[in-house]
């Protein structure tokens, strides 16, 4: 018997954690494409238009939207209803003048931020991976799923690029160290932003752990789930 292909849909009830849904408003959900964002950490823009933000009730009305070039992922048009939008993402709607970016909210979910145009010009982007390839050139892997090539490596993987979209310039870096503002993306801490204090080395039993101080406690999380923001203020709009 052929294989039938992947199944373009799943029961809401069964949708990642991530997914800030209705469980029980309807039985399926639109399953993501492979991208630029894992299943587990991110949503389809299907659920982004429905749910969300509200601006279409049926896949028929999502993709009306989407065929007529109204909505920008990072500066590029997107028409497919499966992409998967995860953290940092910016979503943009000129024609309406509505722009957002995707975080995690305290429960760790994916929201939507709504900021201004200025701000939609550029996001910001985690180094997960280095790659050396021919004549010098390194490869940074990003957690969105870009890869940007550098002639000169001066970063560390954790270290955070403020990058132009679509563009994909580098503008800035900050990176995980004292003294940064950083946002926690996984954990019971997640959505929580907070001033670097210091870093606790992991051991064989043990993943490296990060000391946090935000405005009502200080804390610790895994080193994995930091997200450097800026070094004095955040570099991006969170609210």
């Amino acid at each position: 018997m052929a294989n039938k292909g992947e199944t373009k849909s799943m029961k809401r009830l069964n949708a990642p954690r991530t997914a800030k849904i209705k469980r029980k408003e309807s039985k399926f959900i639109a399953r993501t494409i492979c991208g630029p964002h894992a299943r587990n950490k991110s949503v389809s823009l299907l659920t982004v238009l429905n749910d969300l933000l509200n601006l279409s009730k049926t896949r028929k009305e999502a993709k009306l939207i989407l065929n007529e070039g109204k909505l920008l992922v990072d500066g590029t048009i997107v028409k497919d209803v499966r992409r998967p939008i995860g953290f940092m993402d910016v979503i943009s709607i000129p024609s309406i003048d509505k722009f957002y970016r995707a975080i995690y909210d305290r429960h760790g979910r994916i929201a939507l931020h709504e900021i201004d145009r200025r701000n939609s010009g550029f996001k910001l982007s985690k180094i997960t991976g280095k790659t050396r390839i021919k004549k010098g050139v390194t490869q940074l892997n990003m957690h969105d799923g870009k890869n940007i090539l550098i002639e000169k490596d001066t970063y560390s993987i954790g270290d955070v690029l403020k990058i132009s979209v679509p563009d994909n310039k580098i503008v800035d870096s900050y990176a995980l160290k004292e003294g940064n503002i950083a946002y926690v993306t996984g954990g019971k801490h997640a959505g929580q932003t907070g001033v670097v204090k210091g870093i606790i080395e992991g051991t064989m039993m043990r993943s490296p752990l990060a000391v946090l101080q935000s405005k009502e406690n200080e804390f610790q999380t895994r080193k994995y789930y930091v997200f450097v923001l800026g070094t004095k203020e955040p570099a991006v709009q969170l609210g």
